[in-house]
């Protein structure tokens, strides 16, 4: 499951489906859903032609009618990130599902994920590399009165594993959205805030390798590919293979400049993606290639 609105590039979502289904088992197939936030119908067309071309189940799911008023947006995060917080209401003939945000890459077989055994929990996410606790975010030390348990550690929800049967009978959205619209003001990550908070304690902690994100990509090598030709000691021993590389935070492969880590990797899973026009490469380049610093100010003027 994924939501998308105007404002994000396509592709990212693309190259995400394509690492599912290349490294999905044999006998499996995926069935991929994504949240209409403002697609336009061109490219909603195109990606259905690119998905049929390659036998992929897409499902597009309306989201035009969700309740996003009083919730608030903050620097590269818009109010689309809330959708997840519906996705029980969206789907609600659906018991299970693993929720990627659009701004990654896949690696390995999800089936693993998926199998994930959640221990009667809702949802089951990534503990934050650094393993800072919620009693020590300065990010969420203004909703600190309403931890539910401040020795937990905080969590990324842009890989997330779901057990919407638990999530509807527990009422976890209508807690979460409450949180949302009372802390509007104050949110830094938005939905991410009321997910770390009012689940914490409550979640299940899934392996680091599930989703790989900035910190990883400064210490290693990006992509399995290169990482397994890495010597032992330069691995990162808690990580088995990292199955899902996350590009968190605002700069990604497409818009980091050129000392992005990751900058050629990605450009290679997009190429092999095949959804690039020939038309389209030189300004995915120039985005690609420009320093941030630049681009904001080309963009103020």
């Amino acid at each position: 499951m994924f939501a998308i609105d105007s404002g994000a590039p396509l592709f990212g979502l693309v190259v995400a489906i394509d690492g599912i289904v290349k490294h999905l088992r044999p006998g499996w197939q995926a069935k991929i859903k994504v949240i209409d936030l403002g697609i336009k119908p061109s490219l909603q067309r195109r990606l259905l032609k690119w998905a049929s071309a390659r036998q992929i189940l897409i499902d597009i799911v309306d989201g035009g009618s969700l309740p996003l008023e009083g919730l608030s947006s903050r620097g590269h995060l818009s109010v689309a990130t809330y959708a997840r917080l519906f996705l029980a209401d969206l789907l609600p003939n659906i018991s299970r599902m693993i929720y990627l945000d659009a701004d990654l890459v896949v690696a390995r077989d999800l089936v693993e994920l998926w199998e994930t055994d959640l221990k009667g929990m809702a949802i089951g996410a990534v503990p934050d590399y650094d393993d800072i606790l919620l009693a020590d975010s300065p990010a969420l030390r203004y909703a600190s009165s309403e931890f539910a348990d401040k020795s937990d550690k905080c969590f990324n929800a842009g890989v997330l594993l779901l057990d919407l049967d638990k999530w509807r009978a527990s009422r976890v959205a209508e807690t979460l959205l409450g949180f949302s619209k009372r802390y509007a003001d104050q949110t830094v990550l938005c939905d991410q805030d009321a997910l770390n908070v009012c689940l914490s304690g409550q979640y299940y902690h899934l392996e680091k390798g599930w989703n790989a994100r900035s910190a990883f990509f400064t210490r290693k090598a990006p992509f399995e590919w290169v990482y397994d030709s890495l010597p032992r000691q330069l691995r990162d021993a808690s990580l088995t293979g990292p199955a899902i590389y996350h590009f968190a935070g605002p700069y990604k492969p497409w818009n980091g400049g050129v000392r992005h880590p990751c900058l050629r990797s990605y450009a290679i899973e997009l190429w092999k993606s095949r959804w690039m026009h020939w038309w389209e490469w030189p300004g995915y380049a120039a985005s690609a290639l420009l320093p941030p610093f630049l681009r904001r100010m080309l963009e103020s003027q």
